[in-house]
């Protein structure tokens, strides 16, 4: 359990440094995977649209966004979630964002519903 901690520690501490080695993707292929995924998931139009709009709100599709090295990627997963994982990466992160907001909430309509009331999901 230390040693976990202490990758960890050291990832987040090192993560300014390799930033700029992430591949960095543009909106509309972020976007793309997102609708892509949503297929995989057999979500129709109003889910698919609820993960788009999540993302938008979340990173504004920006494969990289970081909130303070706690909340990462596109959809802002805590970094609990992201930890050995390729987080930047469009389609793992809806991927993991779908098995999220499928246990949390149920749908991603429901999921943005619950945006709209708190500002988080």
């Amino acid at each position: 359990m230390k040693r976990y901690a202490l990758v960890l520690a050291l990832a987040f501490m090192l993560s300014p440094l390799v930033a700029h080695a992430l591949p960095h993707y543009s909106q509309a292929y972020t976007r793309a995977a997102i609708r892509t995924e949503a297929r995989r998931a057999h979500y129709g139009p109003v889910n698919t649209a609820a993960l788009l709009d999540l993302a938008h709100h979340e990173s504004r599709w920006h494969n990289w966004s970081s909130n303070h090295g706690h909340y990462l990627g596109v959809f802002q997963l805590h970094n609990t979630m992201c930890a050995g994982h390729p987080w930047w990466s469009p389609q793992w992160s809806t991927r993991r964002a779908i098995v999220y907001i499928r246990n949390r909430y149920g749908s991603p309509a429901r999921a943005l519903r619950f945006y709209h009331i708190h500002c988080y999901y």
